[in-house]
């Protein structure tokens, strides 16, 4: 026994058609579809994560305080020294990001059952902050050093790391003095950071001269003589 594609059939007609009828014998092969298990994969995929429930909340800067998703949370953040702004938040989510937010939040329990704390950061800055504790992202034109020093300040590894690889890559001759003067003074902030700023500004040390803001380098003095250290080395 052997097959025949349709082409030899055609060519051999007369050989295989010596009558009026010609019997042709299959081999069919049947197999269990798969499709339930697609189906239940695709019904899987369809229900979003936590974190993507997260960024959905957080599409807009933050849910305002008069809108339904407000009341889930259990805690205000009053924002700025000189607003009332408030951004509304998680202890939990807080408490499992930083422990210094961990101890704010178990503070404002016992003092205040409202649950409100105080921060001195400006608005714009702790509304990407939370937004960075819920979403894990904050949009590429709003990492500066603010964002980074509140990171610092509050124990937020995470968003720090985030803030200083971006913040690292997009040095720029412009940008670079204020960065290394904004930043000088965070205790928490990675070696590698550090040495980032001061290579930077070494290799473009003649443009950053020209700058108008370089003159802020003489509020630190102590990065200066890191910049002749690396001159030296």
């Amino acid at each position: 026994n052997r097959a025949y594609n349709i082409l030899e059939l055609k060519q051999r007609k007369e050989e295989f058609l010596c009558g009026k009828d010609l019997t042709v014998g299959a081999t069919i092969n049947l197999s269990r579809p798969e499709t339930t298990y697609n189906e239940l994969e695709l019904n899987f995929t369809l229900h979003k994560k936590l974190s993507d429930k997260c960024k959905d909340l957080f599409d807009g800067l933050n849910p305002e305080p008069t809108s339904p998703e407000y009341s889930l949370y259990d805690m205000d953040i009053v924002c700025g020294e000189q607003t009332t702004e408030r951004v509304g938040c998680n202890k939990m989510v807080l408490s499992l990001c930083s422990p210094v937010f961990k101890d704010m939040a178990e503070y404002s329990t016992q003092k205040d059952q409202r649950n409100t704390i105080t921060l001195p950061e400006e608005p714009e800055t702790i509304r990407d902050l939370i937004r960075f504790l819920y979403t894990d992202n904050v949009e590429a034109n709003r990492i500066n050093s603010k964002l980074l020093i509140a990171s610092d300040k509050y124990a937020l590894g995470r968003l720090q790391a985030y803030c200083e690889r971006h913040l690292a890559r997009n040095l720029s001759v412009a940008n670079a003095v204020d960065i290394a003067v904004d930043t000088y003074h965070c205790q928490g902030l990675s070696k590698a950071f550090q040495d980032a700023l001061v290579k930077f500004i070494w290799e473009n040390w003649r443009k950053v001269q020209d700058t108008e803001n370089f003159s802020r380098i003489k509020e630190i003095p102590e990065f200066l003589v890191k910049i002749i250290s690396n001159v030296a080395t």
